[in-house]
């Protein structure tokens, strides 16, 4: 039997694709800080960089992770990184709807985060700009569990969608 190799992006040509990489810029805005002002913890809000990568396991469901490191605030050594779930909802016309729960670690930056877990909601809309291509911009709550502080955030952000070759052979 002869074989025959093709190589093709997963899942099929034409389908959307099923990596999404994306860049962002987040602001956290902390609840509940005042109550620690003190100890001498005086944040109000901090911004964050961040690095998204998310793999859609079908048209509707995807696997997210990230992670976020700041770019102001008086936090320097804060980070964070957290993986979880998503729903993607749309398109519509050229907009779509998300909406995702995740978890991981944070802390550093003075920032009294307990064991450092938190929990992050996630909604927002993303637009198509150009083929493979978008922009979002979400909003979202974070609980750093075990401690009073929450923090509500909003995120602008750019993002490409890509498959990666996978090569089948045909018998």
């Amino acid at each position: 039997k002869e074989r025959i190799q093709k190589y093709t992006v997963f899942p099929n040509p034409g389908t959307r694709k099923n990596w999404r990489a994306s860049f962002s810029a987040e602001r956290d805005y902390f609840d509940g800080i005042q109550s620690l002002a003190g100890r001498g913890i005086y944040h109000s809000n901090i911004e964050l960089f961040g690095f998204n990568l998310d793999y859609f396991i079908n048209r509707v469901l995807f696997l997210s992770g990230c992670t976020y490191f700041p770019i102001k605030g008086g936090v320097s050594g804060y980070g964070a990184t957290l993986i979880g779930l998503g729903l993607y909802i749309g398109p519509f016309w050229r907009l779509a709807l998300e909406i995702s729960l995740r978890a991981g670690a944070a802390g550093g930056g003075n920032i009294p985060v307990g064991l450092g877990t938190v929990t992050q909601l996630r909604y927002g809309i993303s637009a198509a700009i150009i083929e493979g291509f978008s922009a979002h911009l979400i909003w979202g709550k974070l609980v750093y569990v075990g401690t009073p502080i929450t923090a509500s955030s909003a995120e602008i952000g750019l993002s490409y969608n890509f498959g990666i070759p996978v090569r089948k052979i045909y018998q």
